[in-house]
């Protein structure tokens, strides 16, 4: 049985009815300060609860994911570290996995805005989902210097109709 108050909402969802989205990758520079500020955002992650009958659905959604850099910056043990399968470990843009990803030409990590061999590798993505652009512009701006023990690298925005869009930090 799934527990579903334990998985992330947009593993189960596509939060169909939220058209903006605002994805920002974050770097680690305080372990401590970090791991205290995304404790305090731990309540306000959507998971993947089922809503009870006629509950009105949710007007924002706030998922995140850490990478393997990130949970070494935030001092994860080297056991637990050294438990994750080695692709994992390794990232997206090594070896052959752009190409077998589909990650070429226009596409490859040396294009890439965040990660890849030529930009510093984000170690948290905060990926925010809203009903208007405006909402998740706003957003956006208030994380800008309110990420404590984290650097904000870059701030993208999208909706269903458009391509990403790179935000002002």
């Amino acid at each position: 049985m799934l527990e579903r108050h334990d998985i992330q909402g947009v593993v189960l969802s596509g939060y169909g009815h939220l058209d903006h989205a605002a994805f920002t990758f974050l770097h680690v520079n305080d372990a401590a300060m970090a791991k205290k500020w995304l404790a305090s955002l731990l309540p306000t992650i959507m998971t993947a609860r089922e809503r009870h009958r006629g509950e009105e659905k949710p007007a924002s959604a706030l998922n995140l994911a850490i990478t393997y850099c990130g949970m070494a910056a935030l001092q994860l043990s080297d056991d637990a570290l050294s438990s994750f399968p080695i692709e994992f470990q390794e990232g997206m843009a090594f070896g052959q996995r752009p190409r077998e990803l589909g990650d070429v030409d226009d596409s490859a990590p040396e294009k890439w805005c965040v990660g890849g061999p030529s930009n510093p590798s984000p170690d948290i993505l905060l990926l925010y989902y809203a009903r208007t652009r405006e909402d998740a512009l706003t957003w956006c701006q208030a994380l800008s210097g309110n990420a404590p023990g984290c650097d904000v690298l870059v701030s993208q925005y999208s909706d269903r109709s458009s391509a990403l869009e790179p935000q002002p930090r």
